[in-house]
């Protein structure tokens, strides 16, 4: 049994200090098209998109943009000419009636998973609200963002009674370890900004663990498990691999799995690579030996082969267990069916009989003949099997 951990150091620094790829989603339906004062929401928008740029490290952050209705459309790649983003911004205008968000979110993570992968994934919904309405679910569309890394914030705006807080709040915005805020047309500017400001200090970014089978040693891929703390987003790509977008000072992670070897002494039991971007924004990479001391065993049969036996034995006798039991009812459901048979085929000889003695007539030889025939098939001799 292996046990590893994972600890996040002591020095830390500002998400929005780390290179960065970040995507804007601007909600562009046709109630953005809204006026307060003298102003549509999606100039207020724009605006605060526009104040955004302003305040991010240009040579340190990409931002691309996408804008979303019922379609999406890309409005800039990821880029550091902020002066292009803005222009392109500026030209965007409403169209279609309601809010496609799963599709808007796998557009998003498209972009994202092109990136520079020393830089840390962040993506920021600008929205008035409204239920998601696209052919993906947003729950799936979050998932995924989830375990490519992607952490997503939701800022809403406009009036509160068309918002979808929920939704956005636990669907989209908390699984991916991200955050969701209201904000007032006049608070915009200042809310999309702290969006991307609000992370806490980390210590590393993009972490992203393998667990390397030995060649010693054989790995029992179903019993990788995983353990973090309160706030750590660890996805799981597949039995071996993890990623995890950041993690601050102090925070955990810990893995355990379990692997059986023939060979005794100190063992190389598995390998543990991680990879990440520390708080200097440096790529590292990690190779961790794991071994394991195996004490001596009896020569008549190794441990892992006689468990791997007793594991197939106790599979073989439930799987014979559960067909004999199918049989059985099987069994059981033809003899009522049987049984219900032949009391019908006695209660209608009986009435024809009956039939016939009132009328003083006996019943016909070649009639009865037919009924001895029926009785004789539901009571087949010798082997013969009924189906």
């Amino acid at each position: 049994h292996v046990k590893f951990t994972f600890i996040g150091g002591e020095k830390g620094a500002l998400a929005s200090e780390y290179p960065r790829d970040l995507v804007i989603l601007m909600d562009v339906s046709l109630s953005m098209r809204d006026v307060y004062m003298g102003r549509s929401r999606l100039d207020w928008a724009k605006d605060a998109v526009i104040s955004l740029l302003e305040s991010l490290y240009a040579y340190k952050t990409r931002v691309g943009v996408i804008a979303f209705s019922d379609s999406v459309i890309e409005v800039c790649p990821l880029t550091l000419n902020f002066e292009d983003v803005k222009d392109r911004v500026n030209n965007v205008s409403c169209c279609g009636f309601s809010t496609n968000y799963g599709d808007a979110i796998l557009k998003a993570v498209d972009m994202l998973k092109a990136r520079d992968k020393e830089t840390l994934p962040l993506l920021i919904i600008l929205t008035d609200g409204g239920s998601d309405e696209g052919a993906t679910n947003v729950e799936d569309a979050a998932d995924l963002a989830r375990r490519e890394g992607v952490t997503i914030h939701v800022v809403g705006f406009g009036s509160r009674d068309d918002i979808d807080e929920i939704m956005l709040r636990e669907k989209v915005a908390k699984p991916t370890g991200g955050k969701y805020r209201y904000a007032s047309f006049e608070g915009l500017n200042d809310a999309l900004v702290e969006a991307q400001e609000m992370e806490e200090l980390l210590s590393a970014t993009n972490l992203r663990i393998t667990i390397l089978q030995s060649e010693d040693a054989t790995l029992d891929y179903f019993s990788v498990r995983e353990m973090v703390s309160p706030g750590v987003v660890l996805a799981r790509r597949d039995h071996l691999e993890f990623v995890c977008p950041k993690i601050a000072p102090n925070k955990r992670i810990e893995l355990e799995f379990d692997t059986f070897t023939p060979e005794t002494g100190s063992v190389g039991v598995a390998t543990v690579l991680a990879e990440y971007v520390d708080e200097n924004g440096n790529k590292r990479t990690e190779i961790f030996d794991v071994k394991a001391k195996v004490p001596a065993r009896s020569n008549w049969m190794p441990y892992a082969a006689l468990l791997a036996i007793i594991t197939a034995l106790v599979a073989l006798l439930l799987l014979a267990r559960r067909k004999i039991a199918k049989v059985s009812e099987r069994a059981n459901n033809l003899e009522g069916k049987l049984s219900d048979a032949k009391n019908s085929l006695y209660e209608l000889e009986t009435d024809v009989e009956n039939e016939f003695g009132r009328n003083g007539i006996v019943m016909p030889r070649e009639l009865r003949k037919k009924f001895d025939e029926v009785r004789k098939k539901l009571e087949p001799e010798g082997d013969e099997v009924w189906e």
